[in-house]
């Protein structure tokens, strides 16, 4: 009998483990990964760093966007991120910690994908079938960037 207890002591823990995959809930269409199929910059194919694929991931109002290099090797941003009406997304990169000051390393925006360093800007979300993501940044005198996005998980 005590054995029988333990193992539906486990099998109860298991499962409410599993239970929770949405932080602060469901969020909609965004939550969870997207790799970055196309980058474009005034309709020419943006250069990204050799060798590297780029996801941005969703979760609550986070945004981790991740510039893999393979091998395990990995460069990770972090900021927030808002839908805003119109189909805008909001995102902000300008958070700090002790040893981090405000909008620099982890929290820095992705330069390589054409952001400024840091700060709040505004992307518009062209309307694209639920696995598919379509952003489009205009860059304050550098042209109109626009991003593709296939749903991972």
């Amino acid at each position: 009998m005590k054995q029988l207890r333990i193992y539906l002591a486990i099998i109860s823990i298991a499962i409410m483990a599993a239970g929770c995959t949405q932080n602060n809930g469901n969020i909609g269409r965004l939550f969870g990964s997207w790799v970055l199929d196309e980058a474009t910059l005034d309709g020419a194919p943006l250069v990204l760093p050799e060798g590297t694929e780029t996801f941005w991931s969703f979760q609550g109002d986070i945004i981790m966007v991740t510039l893999s290099h393979g091998n395990h090797e990995y460069s990770k941003r972090y900021g927030t991120f808002s839908e805003l009406p119109d189909n805008i997304m909001r995102l902000t990169f300008t958070y700090s910690s002790d040893a981090v000051p405000e909008g620099t390393g982890i929290y820095a925006a992705p330069e390589w994908l054409g952001f400024p360093s840091s700060g709040v800007f505004d992307l518009s979300v062209a309307d694209s079938p639920k696995n598919r993501l379509v952003l489009t940044y205009s860059a304050p005198g550098n042209g109109v960037y626009i991003y593709k996005f296939s749903k991972t998980w």
